[in-house]
């Protein structure tokens, strides 16, 4: 049998839960077939005196008989654990006989019952699980915190690495006081106040070095390139404004600072030295110094800028026109004496130009142009003759120019040759009519 109340295997019989001590129902067993039903003996109850308190009676059901033990089938013992002897009930009017086994002790006893619990003692408990619910939920909810956090400051460090500063100074602002948010919202200030001055520098030199100046308060390897470009930036406008003015040179040592290829410096340099040289060319030209002009202009001749007029123009501005047959320049004391030269050209394509001296002194020039012949009268003497020719003439001084051909002349071999007095002479290339011959050897411009 089961105990009605914890459910625990019982003996058959057994009046109260040898475990849980709740009294059993159980019903009588049914007598045998042959065997009479017997009343309970029941004593009769003392009168009790008047006011007295009568004492309740214990009555216990008649236990039920013990089962035959079946006879054994085989020679092996039944292991299977037997129950235990209930002993006979005791006479009632004997007093109860104390336990002999510990499991009837907690069926001989009453049952214990449950203590009541206080009402503080339910508040208390109640708390105590609140606090531990609470001190659970903060922890999921600090841990939460932390993670989201950690998050939103990489997103605001990578908006910072893209360069939008301003939505990353929102981020930072946002995580207050985590790890070195602080410091990087002044950083994206930094940034922004840099990034407007820059914005609004257009091509005043002063306003791109104050944006300078403010990138290099950030501290950051980007924001020191950043500065240096916009101290180049300032560096450029400078040198344009100088450049303005006229001043290449003061543009030029600004320019030489910076690369070639920053905003076209290297076309600004250039611009400069070409005006540096085309100034210098009119300069030239203005002095009569007309070959000079003429290589300066031609050095630049592919130039074209605004306000510069045409170099290549202004070279052939420098070439002259030839002089008329005949002398152009004659020292004092050379006058036109009683002794005649006729120099005759059969060059038909270029001019020639010839330098008489009179030991070092230059005595006479005498200019013959193409296919032409020059007469002229000079005192008797014994004189050396130079000789050139070209097609471009830039003046006495410089004559052909690098590109003429200059030459002393020579007579039968000799550097000079002596006119003698009240004679006329005729020198051609032709050697018609006999005399002496005439040759040259080659000689340079300066020595001419």
């Amino acid at each position: 049998m089961k105990c009605t109340s914890c459910g625990k295997e019982l003996p058959e019989g057994v009046a109260f839960c040898m475990f849980c001590g709740a009294k059993l129902e159980t019903p009588a067993p049914a007598p045998a077939e042959d065997a009479p039903v017997e009343e309970p003996i029941q004593p009769a109850p003392e009168p009790t005196a008047p006011g007295a308190i009568e004492e309740p009676t214990v009555k216990f059901p008649a236990p039920a008989p013990a089962p035959e033990p079946a006879p054994a089938q085989n020679p092996v013992q039944d292991t299977a654990p037997q129950p235990s002897p209930i002993p006979a009930p005791a006479p009632l009017d004997a007093p109860a006989p104390a336990p002999t086994a510990p499991e009837f002790a907690a069926a001989a006893a009453p049952a214990a019952k449950p203590k009541k619990m206080k009402p503080w003692m339910l508040v208390i408990g109640i708390i105590a699980a609140l606090a531990i619910i609470g001190g659970i939920a903060y922890g999921v909810y600090q841990s939460n915190l932390a993670k989201q956090r950690a998050e939103d400051y990489s997103q605001a460090q990578s908006l910072y690495a893209a360069g939008k500063y301003e939505e990353a100074a929102e981020a930072f602002a946002a995580l207050e006081d985590y790890e070195d948010c602080a410091d990087m919202y002044k950083k994206c200030g930094l940034w922004i106040d840099a990034q407007k001055l820059e914005a609004a520098a257009g091509e005043d030199p002063a306003a791109w070095e104050k944006a300078a100046d403010a990138y290099r308060k950030i501290g950051e390897s980007k924001a020191n390139n950043q500065a240096t470009t916009c101290q180049n930036t300032a560096t450029f406008y400078s040198a344009s404004q100088l450049m303005a003015e006229k001043d290449w040179d003061g543009a030029l040592a600004l320019l030489a600072d910076l690369p070639d290829d920053f905003m076209g410096s290297g076309d600004l340099k250039q611009e400069c030295e070409t005006w540096k040289i085309y100034e210098q060319a009119e300069a030239l030209l203005a002095e009569n110094h007309y070959y000079d002009a003429y290589k300066l202009f031609n050095s630049i001749s592919s130039a074209s800028y605004e306000g510069m007029s045409d170099p290549g123009e202004r070279a052939q501005a420098c070439v002259q026109p030839f002089p008329e047959a005949g002398v152009v320049y004659r020292a004092d004391g050379y006058g036109e004496e009683t002794t005649e030269l006729v120099i005759e050209s059969d060059n038909a394509y270029k001019n020639s130009y010839y330098k008489i001296y009179d030991g070092n002194t230059l005595a006479l020039t005498v200019a013959v142009p193409a296919g032409g012949s020059a007469t002229f009268r000079f005192p008797s003497g014994t004189y050396r003759i130079n000789e050139s020719y070209g097609s471009q003439w830039f003046g006495t001084d410089d004559m052909f120019g690098d590109d003429g051909a200059y030459f002393t002349c020579t007579f039968g071999g000799e550097d000079s040759f002596t006119f003698e007095y009240g004679n006329g002479y005729i020198m051609s290339s032709a050697g018609e009519g006999g005399g002496t011959s005439v040759g040259n050897h080659s000689t340079d411009r300066g020595s001419f």
